[in-house]
């Protein structure tokens, strides 16, 4: 009897062990997502950088943010810095000149509204920016502080 208590509280440690380290690190991914976010945004609004509505390219040239960002995510990011719901975002592997286009779904006057996009939008231009960052991804600077750079460039394309 004595025996199997201490394997049941055995199992129970090493899950309760487990399942921290997990917590532990979801935490610090999503952490090190919202630093990057801000300096992304810092970057914009410090260096008065101006974009044409239209499309908007992200291209991580080495590492993506974990979690991956999705196409509302990073439109509501643009609404912060622009105050304006003129851009459709979405990341890419690669840079994929005029690849990506606006869905038809986005006519749609809800949907639009739910995923911060102004569909009435005329003249879009292309806008590619790539980024070229380090510092923010994984959990290795959580030990041991890791410095963090982003550099970013901008092709526009009317």
């Amino acid at each position: 009897m004595k025996s199997n208590l201490i394997g049941i509280t055995g199992y129970f440690l090493i899950l309760f062990i487990m399942q921290l380290t997990m917590l532990w690190i979801s935490i610090g991914l999503k952490l090190n997502r919202q630093i990057f976010e801000k300096d992304f945004t810092n970057f914009f609004i410090e260096n008065n950088i101006e974009l044409k509505p239209g499309v908007n390219e992200i291209v991580f040239l080495n590492q993506h943010p974990s979690p991956r960002y999705r196409f509302y995510e990073l439109n509501y990011i643009f609404f912060r810095i622009y105050q304006k719901d003129d851009w459709w975002s979405q990341t890419n592997n690669k840079y994929n000149v005029n690849k990506i286009k606006i869905p038809e779904i986005s006519k749609n006057k809800k949907y639009s509204k739910w995923h911060i996009f102004n569909y009435e939008i005329k003249n879009a231009c292309y806008n590619s920016i790539k980024i070229n960052s380090s510092g923010y991804f994984g959990i290795r600077n959580l030990f041991h502080k890791q410095e963090k750079k982003i550099n970013i460039s901008i092709d526009q394309n009317c």
